[in-house]
């Protein structure tokens, strides 16, 4: 961890995803009893230091090199989808958006507004291990500290997406649901 912060210049963010997903491997070995030891007290004050941090991605020059796609990147990817594919729309959603996945898998057709141009995201879906078999429950709440949040999307694009999905999936409670069944 201490060389991806000196060698990668993190922002404190990815520090933090990185800290975690350390920290969850290293649970899940403590868990299924590949080590004996719990790593969480020797990892605990790595990156306490401000100095290794870059600014926020936000600070960041529009056409950094760190985005995840370029406009004419995202526009191919776009382009590849198919409007008879209910995970295609998913996609095409989450590229307007910035949605989770457990977020958009957990949106129900009620979450959106009359006039199409807002989704209101209000619970999200999670994967548990119960013995050994993973369950996906739909949980109340978003990841983040507030328990919903209001999403703003162009109006032709939010209905073309649903009522394709609509077509693909008329009974479905959850509108990106593929036949899935979720406990709530």
């Amino acid at each position: 961890m201490k060389i991806t912060a000196a060698d990668r210049a993190p922002t404190k963010h990815d520090f933090t995803n990185l800290h975690g997903i350390v920290n969850g491997v290293f649970q899940y070995a403590l868990d299924e009893g590949y080590v004996e030891t719990p790593i969480a007290p020797f990892i605990s004050g790595i990156g306490r230091n401000g100095r290794l941090f870059t600014p926020m991605k936000s600070e960041l020059p529009e056409n950094d090199a760190t985005q995840v796609y370029t406009k004419e990147e995202a526009e191919k990817v776009l382009a590849q989808l198919q409007w008879d594919h209910i995970v295609d729309l998913g996609i095409r959603l989450i590229f307007w958006t910035g949605l989770r996945i457990g977020e958009l898998l957990a949106l129900r057709w009620e979450d959106i507004s009359e006039d199409r141009s807002e989704i209101l995201v209000r619970r999200r879906v999670t994967s548990q291990k119960v013995g050994d078999r993973y369950i996906h429950p739909v949980l109340d709440g978003t990841k983040g500290k507030g328990t919903y949040r209001r999403v703003l999307v162009p109006p032709e694009v939010l209905s073309a997406i649903l009522r394709a999905a609509r077509a693909l999936n008329p009974d479905g409670g959850y509108i990106f649901s593929n036949k899935r069944r979720m406990s709530q």
